[in-house]
């Protein structure tokens, strides 16, 4: 299940101009909060169709398909994580990840048009948020507005 991510991540994808609009906006931000040079942050400006590819990401979805849990909690990714909060000055240490356990929950579902949607449940907010906007959006022709448009019509 995790491949296609992954996959994403080490073979990258082309840039579309809003995407570079935001990356460059946001370099200056990227260099600033960053502790080392990352996949976001590039010497020139970024460039419709430029590649993004993100090699450090890959790598640690590859170990969390191949470890399981301790390829995300122990070992390399959480020595980076710790690592991370030390530097800004965060308070979750290794016995923090270490103790961590993962609930299930069973995902809220919904309906938008002909799609069914499945996301988190509560304590999360997102999935009910999502679902709430979808049905408040759903009489709209979005698709006769266009992709992010700002159309106040009704």
């Amino acid at each position: 299940m995790i491949q296609p991510a992954i996959d994403l991540a080490n073979n990258g994808f082309l840039l579309t101009p809003m995407e570079v609009e935001r990356l460059n906006q946001f370099q200056e931000d990227f260099v600033k909060y960053n502790t080392s040079k990352n996949a976001f942050i590039k010497d020139t400006p970024w460039q419709v169709d430029d590649k993004f590819v993100q090699k450090d990401l890959g790598h640690t979805l590859e170990l969390i398909r191949d470890k399981g849990r301790a390829g995300f909690y122990e070992g390399e990714t959480a020595d980076k994580i710790i690592a991370e909060m030390k530097a800004g000055n965060g308070i979750i240490t290794h016995d923090d990840l270490q103790s961590y356990n993962a609930k299930w929950r069973t995902p809220i579902t919904g309906n938008y048009k002909n799609y069914k949607i499945i996301s988190m449940a509560p304590p999360s907010s997102g999935g009910i948020a999502l679902l709430q906007m979808l049905k408040m959006v759903e009489a709209y022709p979005l698709a006769e507005y266009g992709f992010q448009s700002k159309n106040t019509e009704n």
